[in-house]
């Protein structure tokens, strides 16, 4: 986010402010203070008295003392007898702050925490709430297990967001059309066992290997593929889909270590290739 979209953002809680000649008494619900996963602290509230107008103020709070624990600067949130999120809700906006990972200097941290505000104020709309919770889970592979699991923020799960996650982001393994899927093993943020319940709705429905085809990479990291890989997984999605019968001209694409991994590759899933041609092409 560029600096001038803070200042911008700050422009419009101030302009909120002063157009105000007399103190809104508004309806609003915050939601239970968050953690980034930086750090910082967040708040997120809602109007319930005037209609929400999609559209959301941040309010970008002011310089903290360095000594200062990190946390959401109370005082900062209103102005005598002003309160600055009773004013955004009032007239219908989402209203969201944050504390900032650190206290002191902090204008880069803030930067990204605030973008990283966004998004999670995203994900809180559309989802009515988070579909998520860690009260019972117990963390593990950091050097001191207890300590994290002592302090590490809990939080319980919004029932309308799992409701809405269970109504429209439940998968079924119905395909209409062919899907392949590209998996590494050892992924830190999706990870892989996912595949093995995809892998169930699809059997139950009679498409698995029919219309769906995975291809685990024994790697780690999300979506971490080499170009031998990639170009595997195009060729089996065209192969499956009918459009070709053998992926030409492989060698003009790849170096000679990718050419291997990408014949392994290719024999293991039964892809139909030439290596010869000086560009890619389908047959």
């Amino acid at each position: 986010m560029h600096p001038k979209q803070f200042s911008r953002i700050i422009v419009l809680v101030f302009c909120l402010f002063w157009m105000t000649t007399s103190p809104v008494r508004g309806e609003f619900d915050c939601g239970e203070d968050g953690t980034q996963t930086s750090g910082s602290k967040y708040r997120i509230c809602m109007p319930t008295d005037v209609p929400y107008n999609g559209k959301l103020v941040i309010w970008a709070h002011g310089f903290q003392d360095a000594t200062d624990s990190v946390g959401i600067p109370e005082d900062q949130l209103s102005f005598g007898s002003i309160s600055i999120p009773d004013i955004i809700t009032s007239f219908g906006y989402g209203f969201a702050t944050n504390s900032y990972s650190k206290t002191g200097l902090a204008v880069v941290q803030g930067q990204e925490d605030i973008v990283d505000l966004v998004s999670i104020y995203n994900d809180y709309i559309y989802l009515g709430g988070f579909p998520f919770e860690n009260r019972w889970t117990w963390y593990r592979g950091s050097n001191n297990d207890f300590l994290l699991n002592l302090f590490v923020p809990r939080r319980s799960a919004d029932p309308a967001a799992i409701a809405e996650m269970k109504s429209k982001y439940n998968t079924t393994g119905q395909l209409s059309v062919p899907l392949l899927t590209i998996h590494t093993l050892h992924d830190q943020q999706v990870p892989y066992f996912h595949e093995f319940l995809y892998n169930l709705n699809t059997l139950s429905q009679g498409s698995l290997w029919t219309e769906h085809v995975n291809i685990p990479i024994n790697r780690f990291g999300h979506c971490n593929f080499t170009p031998d890989e990639a170009l595997l997984g195009f060729g089996l999605m065209l192969l499956y889909a009918g459009e070709m019968d053998t992926l030409e001209g492989v060698g003009s694409m790849l170096r000679d270590e990718e050419l291997s991994s990408f014949e392994s590759l290719a024999e293991r899933f039964g892809l139909p290739y030439n290596l010869g041609g000086n560009r890619l092409r389908l047959k």
